[in-house]
């Protein structure tokens, strides 16, 4: 081999080792890139589906609050709905044994009892007496028996209301007063009270 080849060859070989080289580090660094490009690209990803993830959560628990919430309105509705119709069916009940009281013999003592006790209150001058219009005829006996004027009003179901004529003190002694406070204190004291959530 001649010095020239010898030569050649070598520089050849040089080039090469230094082609190989650079070629080493180009992919070096292209391999870097690659990483690091990757890296931050995976990183981003997983910060988009971590928010998304987050925001549908949010979504997700905000729909199921709200379905919730709207099945247990609609469920006390009916819950209420239905204690309404039983406490409608209980007073439908009560109207009929006081529509069966007042046709007996016992009304009767009961409405002078009633009128004893607002003469106890207001005094046996100028007396009132004032009955449901159902009760005109025993109202307007009573009313002689105690001189007494007599008023009949609609809607006091039964019962008297005694006062004075000259006098704002009354004693309300008439059916429906005692049905209006047997209705306000009812759900207290009657187990009908619900509560719900």
């Amino acid at each position: 081999m001649s010095d020239f080849d010898v030569k050649i060859e070598t520089f050849t070989n040089l080039t090469l080792t230094q082609a190989a080289k650079a070629r080493d580090k180009i992919m070096e660094k292209c391999e870097s890139e690659k990483k690091a490009t990757l890296a931050a690209y995976t990183a981003e990803c997983e910060e988009k589906f971590s928010k998304m993830l987050k925001e549908n959560q949010v979504k997700i628990s905000t729909e199921n609050h709200r379905s919730v919430s709207k099945e247990v309105t609609e469920c006390k509705k009916k819950i209420f709905s239905h204690r309404e119709m039983l406490i409608g069916k209980l007073f439908d009940a009560l109207n009929d044994k006081i529509s069966e009281f007042k046709k007996s013999n016992e009304y009767k003592n009961y409405l002078e009892q009633c009128i004893l006790k607002g003469i106890e209150t207001v005094g046996k001058d100028n007396l009132l007496l004032t009955f449901d219009t159902s009760d005109k005829e025993i109202g307007e006996e009573f009313a002689k028996n105690y001189n007494a004027e007599v008023n009949f009003k609609d809607g006091l179901v039964g019962g008297v209301i005694v006062s004075a004529k000259m006098c704002a003190v009354a004693c309300n002694m008439s059916i429906q007063a005692s049905i209006e406070n047997l209705k306000e204190t009812f759900l207290e004291n009657s187990g009908f009270s619900i509560d719900v959530m």
